[in-house]
Formats: structure tokens, C-alpha cells, sequence
């Protein structure tokens, strides 16, 4: 790690009643805060900036959530999200006010590609030609992993990802890949296509989810470029936190929120924290480990889920050799078998410094069920049997599963099929109906703006939280 953002970290949790662990803590302030990702760190940023006394509670050792940079074998790299739109305002105006700046990816994916179908080797130029393409028509030129994409593309019937809403496009909310199916996509597309499809699964997710994910993506990219955080993901959150580091406490898990009177009391390990109002920013799978008084009204239920998160686990090696020299095929790799995606970083020269295996879905959960020593043998001597010359040339950097981190259990969100129509309702009752019922409590997260996309989506539902316990303070 950085030596800086180390000194950073140590820093957050440096405060001075950390020294009675154990002991009874009562406190009183204005908000307290639990969670701090990048939408519960936006939220204490504008409560900040408004005079609140706060209290931001961090479950983990670090703030930043699924923004996550990592230094290994010096190599910098990212786990989580990375992207930043010309679209995203609200982000790129706190970026400017902390002075941080973007940047075109340091290292950029490799577009050579290898196809492995059934254990065999085919160079992605070749794909068209090769017997191993049983596709017909128009997709039968599509390299595999543009099948998604432009299926999508070409089926969407959102104009703009807020249109997921309309009743227009209710019909929509099953399994894409029967809704697929029914626009004429034949059954071996699909299979490709459910290849490394940014998804849990082509038949678990919504249609109606899949259209509004790629109408964002489309909106995102339409207004200017894409880039990345100059220094790591991680230098936002991070940047944010400096500014109430007195305010933060890392380890410290919320364990229960409770109302008692006119106040809500958030119980720790530490103590118990008063405070006129609670904004609970944690991801959606992780909301029923808090204990809440009064209870939520079920309709809620449908945000708060596991099955909200995509499920994503990497392993990022890096080559001793360059084994590719050997076999004259390309380092990045497409498989329809157990490890599906392998992308190639190439360095600012153009070569090849480390690979990603990248797995969602159903492929993340089967790799997920070893342990981490048995999964590293695994893709190691799985990328030995797609590229034999690869043998002993690869050493792994870091293993990271989203479903197996406590304090996320799951990535990016997504809506499963025939739940598109819940979720709409949960998200219709918040916040006017909470504010009735549990006054001075409100919810942030990506999972409660479904309009806006990554990063953009936490920062934005840390500003409503705001707007949501205002009339608390």
C-alpha cells in the first residue's frame, strides 16, 4: 500500500475513544452516518458543509467501498468500479473541488483477442471462417463477446434509461434470454452470449433491467469520454474522508438502529451513538445484518436483497514470460469454459504487465466455493491446460471476490427477472412514506438510483439522503 494513503487510513481511525474498546461510549451528534462508501461519504461531506455534527461508522479497515485500488509486486491496479463519464456532474464536481483529476487508463486493454471453444485455440480474426462458428446470419460475423452487446443495442426499446419505468415496458420484466429468444436469437448465440455477460445469468436477470443498463451505458458515453482517477479509484474516497477524518471510525460495524423517543440510537461494539437522524448508506445485500426498530414496511424489501448484487471474482496474475511469444496467440483470452474472460493490461510501451481471469454469475459462485489457496491452483493450472506454454509463467497478484467481502457480498447492482415492477414500487414509496414512518432515517447506496450508473449513482443517492433528514436537523 502507499505509504501516504497507509498514513490516511491510520488516520481515520486514530481517534481518541478507540482506546476503550470495550468500554460503553454514548455520544450524541447530529447524523450518524453508517457507511462509508462513496454515497455515505457524499452524504457526511453536505451534512459537513451544513454545520451537522456527525458521526460516519465504517464496518471495514478502509473507506471507499467498491472503489477499491490495489498495490501489489509494484503494480497499481483496481478492483472495483473505475469509470468516470464526462456525464457524471455530480462526481466530477467533487472531484474538482478536491482537486483531483482524470485520466485516459493507465494501462489500456488489449483489443487482440484468443477464442477458446471447447479447448481449442482460435485467433479472434479467424473467427468468421472457423468450423467452430455454428452462428447464422448477421451473428455469425460477431466475434463472441460482441454478441451481448449488440443484441442489446439492437433490441432496446428505452430511449433513456428512466423510461425502465413506464408501464409501456412492463412486458418486459423475464428472463432476457427467453425475451431474446423470441426476437429470433437462436440458441447458440445465447450460449456465447451468456459467456462473460456482465450479469448473474441471461435467465436470472430482467430484460427490462438489461435495456436500462445499456441505455446507460449509452448515455454515459455519448457526452465526452470515459476515463479514470489520475492515482487510483481509491484517491476519491479517500480525498472525501480527509476533509471529516475526525468524523470517521473504521472497524466499527453498526449493529442495531433504534428509535427511542424523538432520537435514534445506533448500537455498536463500542457503545451506543444518539442522534436526530440516520442515514444507512451500506450495499443492498448488507442492510438485513442491521437490526431496525420499528421495522421496515415489506415493501422495502425488494431493495435491500443479495440478489440486487452481481456476483464477480478476479485474479490478476502477472507474466514471468511472455508465453504468448511461444504459441503466437493473443494473451487476451474468450472461453466458454471455466474461466471465461481473460483480459490483457498492457503497460504505456504496449505490453502485456498482467492478466485478469474475471468472472461473474454462476462462474463467480463456482470459484467462490474454494479456498483461496485451491482457487489460485485452479486458474493457474486451468490457464496451463488453454496455454500450455504458460506453464510456470504466471504469478498470482491478488484474488478479490465481491460476493465474499462481509461489507458488500456482491457488485454492481442488477434486477432479477419478474422483480422489476417491486423494486419500482419500493423505490416510489422512499422517501415520503419513510419519512412518515421512521422520521430522520433515510437510505444511500447505487441501488437506490437506478437512473444514473456507477459512481455517478452513489454520489447522487448521497445528495438525496440529504435532502430526505433535513427537516430532522
Amino acid at each position: 500500500m502507499n505509504p501516504q494513503r497507509r498514513q490516511l487510513l491510520l488516520g481515520l481511525g486514530a481517534l481518541p475513544w478507540l482506546s476503550t474498546a470495550g468500554a460503553a461510549v454514548r455520544e450524541r451528534v447530529d447524523v450518524v452516518v453508517i457507511g462509508a462508501g462513496l454515497a455515505g461519504l457524499e452524504a457526511a461531506l453536505q451534512l459537513s458543509a451544513r454545520g451537522a455534527k456527525l458521526r460516519v461508522l465504517e464496518a471495514s479497515e478502509r473507506v471507499g467501498g467498491r472503489l477499491r485500488t490495489v498495490e501489489r509486486g509494484g503494480l497499481r491496479f483496481e478492483t472495483g468500479a473505475t469509470d468516470v463519464a464526462a456525464s457524471y456532474r455530480r462526481t466530477l464536481a467533487r472531484m474538482s473541488e478536491l482537486g483531483i483529476k482524470q485520466q485516459l487508463p493507465a494501462g489500456q486493454m488489449a483489443t487482440a483477442l484468443t477464442l477458446n471453444l471447447g479447448g481449442e485455440n482460435v485467433a479472434v480474426t479467424d473467427w468468421a471462417s472457423t468450423p467452430y462458428n455454428r452462428l447464422q446470419g448477421e451473428a455469425r460475423a460477431l466475434p463472441p463477446p460482441q454478441l451481448l452487446p449488440v443484441l442489446l443495442s439492437k433490441t432496446n426499446p428505452l430511449a433513456q434509461a428512466a423510461a425502465w419505468t413506464d408501464a409501456a415496458h412492463a412486458e418486459l420484466d423475464r428472463p432476457l434470454a427467453a425475451y431474446l429468444s423470441e426476437q429470433g436469437v437462436a440458441g447458440e448465440a445465447l450460449r456465447l452470449a451468456e459467456v462473460g455477460a456482465n450479469y448473474s445469468s441471461l435467465w436470472r436477470t430482467s430484460a427490462l433491467d438489461a435495456y436500462r443498463r445499456d441505455a446507460l451505458r449509452k448515455q454515459a458515453g455519448s457526452v465526452g469520454g470515459v476515463y479514470q482517477i489520475e492515482g487510483g479509484s481509491s484517491r476519491l474516497p479517500e480525498a472525501m474522508a480527509a476533509k471529516i477524518r475526525d468524523q470517521i471510525l473504521l472497524d466499527s460495524p453498526a449493529r442495531a438502529v433504534r428509535r427511542e423517543g424523538r432520537r435514534w440510537v445506533v448500537y455498536t461494539d463500542r457503545g451506543s451513538i444518539q442522534a436526530r437522524a440516520v442515514i444507512i448508506a451500506v450495499p443492498a445485500a448488507c442492510i438485513g445484518d442491521l437490526k431496525l426498530e420499528p421495522a421496515l414496511d415489506p415493501v422495502y424489501a425488494p431493495l435491500m436483497q443479495q440478489r440486487l448484487c452481481t456476483a464477480i471474482t478476479q485474479v490478476h496474475l502477472r507474466p514471468r514470460r511472455a508465453y504468448w511469444e511461444s504459441d503466437g496467440l493473443a494473451p487476451a483470452m474468450w472461453c466458454d469454459g471455466a474461466l471465461e474472460r481473460v483480459f490483457s493490461v498492457n503497460d504505456r510501451e504496449g505490453r502485456p504487465e498482467r492478466l485478469i481471469v474475471w468472472l461473474n454469475g454462476a462462474g463467480a459462485e463456482r470459484l467462490d466455493a474454494l479456498s483461496r489457496e485451491d482457487l489460485q491452483r485452479y486458474v493457474l493450472l486451468e490457464m496451463q491446460r488453454l496455454r500450455p506454454a504458460s506453464a510456470g509463467a504466471l504469478e498470482v497478484l491478488e484474488v478479490h471476490s465481491w460476493s465474499k467481502a462481509p461489507w458488500a457480498r456482491g457488485a454492481y447492482v442488477e434486477i432479477g427477472a419478474g422483480q422489476c415492477a417491486a423494486v419500482k414500487e419500493a423505490l416510489a414509496a422512499l422517501p415520503a412514506r419513510l419519512t412518515r414512518t421512521h422520521p430522520g432515517l433515510a437510505f444511500a447506496g447505487e441501488h437506490l438510483c437506478f437512473d444514473e450508473p456507477g459512481i455517478e449513482a452513489a454520489i447522487t443517492s448521497g445528495e438525496a439522503a440529504v435532502r430526505s433528514v433535513e427537516r430532522s436537523l
